[in-house]
């Protein structure tokens, strides 16, 4: 079936990535009653017991026996809509006649429209990055990615060693796939009769050790950077045995902070000779850190104490906001300002003993008049604690007597 469409510029979109000849696409439903195995271009592959050869979408129902086919590959529709930027790939399960009630009269069954949306990268550009010892770096945001940790694999010669599929490509035998994956530019080890493998970045293989076929060559490899996630693809030109297309590769690096270092799974293969694998690291993280960082590596307690620290920064600052509007509502006042005036005041009867106070207020004809230092402090001191304190720092007047006139007093006796 074709899987190509282009929009109003002239632009081919290839949805064959995302057809798969390994397995089918699982959706849940909301409600998770219902499970949809999907395929693209293609008839669902491995999907349900009951689910015909001609079926691209089924749908399994609660009781796990219910399976209905929902589109048929022979009636695909794939358009793309200028107003909205999407493609639009329509299945029917095609032409299903009932029996009518009447004479020469037939029904039909109420169509029932059931909607996928997906967001894939397949038909987004992404920025090319370099690989500089063992390093790349984000050109949008500045982040350095450490990638020295995943470069050496298990196996002798540096590699990673990914399980595959199995495949039964008849009733009687299973072939069980295997793949090697160098990250490092070292050349892989002898595998195979004629070293295939050699000078290849992906490797495929069976577990029987008789077959052996280069999928990506290490001067081919790439790497591309999309929002939160690095993307490794490499290719083999012009070798898939379909149609002499070039083989691509895809190691898709996702975030995962519990894989130190992890290690690539594979995905699935698609129809046009495009093999796909995760591989979820920590050392990828950094991506989707707030802030870049100003060292290669990507530290999961460093990076994890910088959002604690950030989440701290906020607490602190909403706290402090609350406290604010606390106190101008609990001082807006004038006479609960006065009040804590007084309040510290005693706790410095020393230095606010001897300093008078005044208060002025307007008299009823114009005049002003001075309030003496106890009327005011009796406004605010009901205890005239003030007062005391007062008395209790004043000197005690000193007794005078002039006996300038006991003289004369003495001479007039005299």
């Amino acid at each position: 079936m074709p899987c190509t469409v282009t929009d109003g510029r002239g632009a081919l979109f290839d949805l064959q990535g995302l057809s798969q000849i390994t397995g089918s696409w699982i959706v849940s439903s909301s409600n998770n009653n219902y499970r949809y195995f999907i395929n693209v271009c293609k008839p669902a592959v491995n999907s349900l017991d009951g689910c015909p050869k001609e079926a691209t979408v089924c749908r399994e129902g609660p009781t796990k026996e219910d399976v209905e086919t929902v589109g048929k590959i022979y009636t695909q529709n794939l358009e793309y809509e200028e107003a909205d930027g999407k493609i639009i790939l329509t299945y029917t399960e095609g032409l299903t006649y009932t029996c009518g009630s009447g004479v020469n009269r037939s029904g039909y069954k109420a169509k029932v429209r059931i909607a996928f949306s997906c967001s894939n990268k397949l038909v987004l550009p992404n920025s090319k990055v370099q690989l500089t010892d063992g390093k790349v770096t984000d050109p949008e945001t500045g982040v350095e990615l450490d990638l020295r940790p995943l470069l050496r694999g298990e196996s002798p010669d540096g590699s990673w060693l990914v399980e595959g599929d199995d495949r039964s490509l008849t009733s009687n035998s299973l072939d069980q796939y295997q793949y090697f994956i160098m990250l490092a530019d070292d050349k892989m080890e002898k595998r195979g009769e004629n070293d295939e493998c050699i000078t290849a970045a992906v490797c495929q293989s069976k577990t029987d050790k008789r077959f052996f076929r280069n999928i990506g060559f290490q001067s081919e490899k790439n790497y591309y950077i999309e929002d939160d996630t690095l993307e490794l693809v490499t290719r083999n030109p012009a070798s898939c045995r379909k149609d002499h297309s070039d083989v691509f590769s895809t190691v898709i690096f996702k975030c995962d902070w519990e894989q130190t270092p992890g290690r690539p799974k594979f995905l699935y293969e698609s129809g046009n000779c495009q093999y796909f694998f995760i591989w979820e690291t920590s050392h990828v993280c950094q991506l989707i850190s707030n802030g870049g960082g100003d060292s290669g590596g990507v530290d999961n307690g460093t990076s994890k104490g910088t959002q604690r620290g950030s989440f701290g920064k906020v607490v602190l600052a909403f706290f402090m906001v609350v406290s604010i509007c606390i106190l101008v509502i609990v001082f807006h006042k004038r006479e609960r300002r006065s009040a804590i005036y007084v309040r510290i005041r005693r706790c410095f009867p020393g230095s606010y003993a001897n300093v008078p106070t005044y208060s002025y207020s307007q008299l009823s004809n114009g005049d002003r008049s001075v309030s003496t230092l106890e009327e005011t402090r009796g406004l605010f001191d009901s205890d005239g604690e003030d007062e005391e304190i007062l008395k209790e720092t004043s000197p005690n007047p000193l007794e005078y007597k002039d006996d300038s006139d006991d003289d004369l007093l003495v001479d007039s006796r005299v």
